[in-house]
């Protein structure tokens, strides 16, 4: 292992600074292939201990700028949180301080989740849903319906990606909960537990980063 101003590296390569990269960023790749720089607008994403990072692409709601102006950006991370039972609420994620100062707005949530099932039997399935609420006057608003089903492999895991909108609220400072429920789930899948932001392997379990963003456009 190779330390920068330190003398105990923790790591095959170890910075005690600042670090100035004045080029592209490789990541993955082997001892034949550069890896990928990604390409312009993307991020880098954490894929969790062990496994390389990726660059990928995140989806930023666009309007008419003439319409409709950016005016606040807030991101939050999920919970890895888990159920067996049908209908019990789980909260994902508080999204708090969320500033709204013109009546004539637009409140868009975006996040992204992942669910695992494990000891599936071929065929079993589980539904799940989110709900997203609020104070001052927030109606709570449900996402559709999502599935994970088995086809013989264990474990499953899905990547579930949903928006809420909301428009004209009355200008305020908002406290968002998202939450997640296991529904209507029957016969050899009823005891499973179904997990939130936890990603399986064969052999082990490692949290996966749930994101979510809310973006606030006022005219």
């Amino acid at each position: 292992m190779w330390g920068i101003n330190t003398t105990t590296p923790q790591k095959m390569l170890h910075v005690n600074g600042s670090l100035q990269i004045v080029n592209e960023l490789n990541v993955r790749g082997n001892a034949s292939t550069p890896g990928s720089p990604g390409t312009d607008g993307q991020f880098l994403i954490s894929k969790g201990p062990g496994i390389a990072p990726q660059w990928t692409s995140v989806s930023i709601p666009a309007l008419d700028v003439g319409a409709y102006k950016l005016k606040g950006v807030y991101q939050f991370n999920l919970n890895d949180v888990y159920t067996n039972t049908n209908g019990n609420y789980l909260t994902l994620g508080n999204f708090n301080n969320v500033n709204v100062s013109s009546p004539n707005n637009l409140i868009v949530v975006e996040f992204q989740s992942s669910t695992s099932v494990i000891s599936f039997l071929a065929g079993d399935g589980m539904s799940y849903q989110y709900r997203l609420s609020g104070n001052n006057g927030i109606v709570s608003s449900l996402s559709p319906f999502f599935y994970i089903l088995s086809t013989g492999f264990n474990p499953m895991n899905n990547l579930t990606s949903y928006k809420f909108f909301y428009t004209n609220v009355t200008p305020n400072t908002y406290n968002l909960i998202l939450e997640a429920y296991r529904s209507n789930t029957i016969g050899s899948a009823s005891s499973k537990y179904i997990n939130f932001n936890r990603t399986y392997s064969t052999s082990s379990s490692f949290v996966t980063d749930g994101k979510a963003m809310v973006y606030v456009y006022e005219q």
